[in-house]
């Protein structure tokens, strides 16, 4: 079996601290009806909600897959975890010296909460860097 992180990192630019791929957003637009085909074909199972949208696991990570309500079928955002609260930082602060649009970022309240950072990437892809 091979282990979950496997290889060494690599920085073509700059290390940006991410560890690994953690989970997509999708749109749909019937969140529910696809959060039971999930569990049909993938043994998805529900973890939380935000609002109407399901964030569902097929493993012990909190969630792999979220589904948002939208008119327009697609790709939400992609998330890559990071090692760590100053990789977040580090990473807000050079993307709006580079002048990418940041949609949204939360720094942690207390130890182990979540911070993320969502920017804007090319073609208006959403992206979030997080950790916690």
């Amino acid at each position: 079996m091979r282990p979950f992180h496997s290889g060494g990192r690599t920085f073509p630019s700059r290390d940006a601290g991410i560890t690994h791929f953690s989970h997509i957003g999708l749109k749909t637009r019937t969140p529910r009806a696809t959060r039971r085909s999930g569990r049909k074909l993938l043994n998805a199972r529900v973890s939380d909600w935000i609002g109407d949208a399901p964030l569902l696991r097929v493993n012990t990570i909190h969630h792999t897959l979220a589904l948002f309500p939208s008119p327009h079928p697609g790709v939400q955002h992609i998330n890559h975890q990071v090692e760590d609260f100053d990789d977040v930082m580090r990473s807000y602060y050079f993307l709006r010296e580079k002048g990418v649009r940041i949609v949204s970022a939360r720094a942690a309240t207390r130890p182990r909460r979540a911070c993320f950072l969502y920017f804007e990437g090319p073609d208006q892809m959403v992206y979030e860097y997080s950790v916690g």
